[in-house]
């Protein structure tokens, strides 16, 4: 779903003991009962879980008594979670620090085939060079603990061992 044009993050969620994808979108480029069509074209609307009257209306018309209201709130999937951002995880993409809306389109591009470098700022462009050269060198291992921390404060720590680490690796100091 995060490959569709206006959606902004797509992440992995629990709702009532079932895996469901939580979908933000910019409503002047996609709208809620195209979401529900591409969803339901894409065998992704088993279920569809609104927030209004208005969107369980819309739901409804489309996939019938597949549509429901939601009921509290859905517990996100941590990204270290295999489900959330798996073809991310698969490729030195993984280790850089990314907004959940660039996480959401790297994963999507990558899943699509197609190059996720359109998403990325010339700096994480940069440390993906850094991490390409690691993982050709054959230290994916050696990164496998660096996880990009959900608490945006903690973000520099990361940066500063990921930097440590990657020239480590590049000097061959570990």
């Amino acid at each position: 779903m995060g490959r569709i044009e206006g959606v902004v993050t797509a992440r992995a969620a629990w709702k009532g003991g079932l895996e469901v994808v939580e979908l933000g979108f910019d409503p002047q480029v996609v709208s809620y009962a195209d979401l529900v069509r591409l969803a339901d074209g894409m065998d992704c609307a088993t279920a569809v879980l609104a927030h209004d009257e208005e969107q369980l209306r819309i739901a409804t018309e489309r996939v019938g008594d597949r549509a429901t209201m939601l009921q509290g709130r859905t517990r996100p999937i941590a990204n270290d979670d295999a489900h959330q951002f798996r073809h991310l995880r698969a490729t030195p993409l993984f280790h850089l620090p990314l907004t959940e809306a660039q996480a959401s389109k790297v994963n999507a591009a990558l899943y699509a085939d197609r190059d996720p470098a359109l998403w990325l700022s010339p700096r994480q462009r940069a440390y993906l060079e850094r991490l390409r050269a690691a993982y050709d060198a054959g230290h994916a291992e050696d990164l496998a603990d660096l996880i990009v921390p959900d608490d945006p404060a903690a973000l520099a720590a990361y940066q500063d061992a990921l930097n440590e680490r990657l020239d480590r690796l590049a000097t061959g100091r570990e």
